[in-house]
């Protein structure tokens, strides 16, 4: 997973847009993997990934959000409302059959939820967040 990252950009939206973006591309190794086995890996790496970056964002980002951003607790309220949905996807597909339609039915719901959730991030937080923050204090 962390040979998929050449360079970390150095403030955190940045990152955390790169993150999504690593997501998505963790998504689709999973979904078009040819040989069912071969999914397993990459779905571990994509699940270790999902939790590093939620708990990223629920102890840095978000709470920023809440103090500094125009209506920051009914985003940051409607975001955790999201993840907590995604996190009741993610346990569900864990006890499928990895080499199940199922599975590949189940987390092609989740990539969608997941990638639209990256969305309202970046749109609705992220957006707010550099325009009230200055480089620096992004980069800290």
């Amino acid at each position: 997973m962390s040979e998929m990252i050449v360079e970390t950009p150095e403030e955190v939206i940045a990152f955390l847009k790169a993150q999504h973006d690593l997501i998505e591309d963790m998504f689709d190794q999973v979904l078009l993997a040819t040989d069912p086995q071969a999914r397993e890996k990459p779905f571990i790496e994509l699940r270790q990934l999902l939790a590093v970056h939620e708990t990223a964002e629920e102890m840095f980002v978000h709470p920023r959000a809440r103090r500094e951003v125009d209506s920051g607790d009914a985003i940051v309220d409607s975001l955790l409302a999201e993840e907590h949905s995604a996190k009741e996807q993610l346990s569900k597909i864990e006890g499928l059959d990895i080499t199940s339609q199922e599975f590949i039915d189940e987390l092609t719901k989740l990539r969608e939820a997941v990638l639209a959730h990256a969305e309202h991030e970046e749109l609705e937080e992220f957006e707010q967040l550099q325009a009230d923050m200055g480089p620096e204090e992004l980069k800290r």
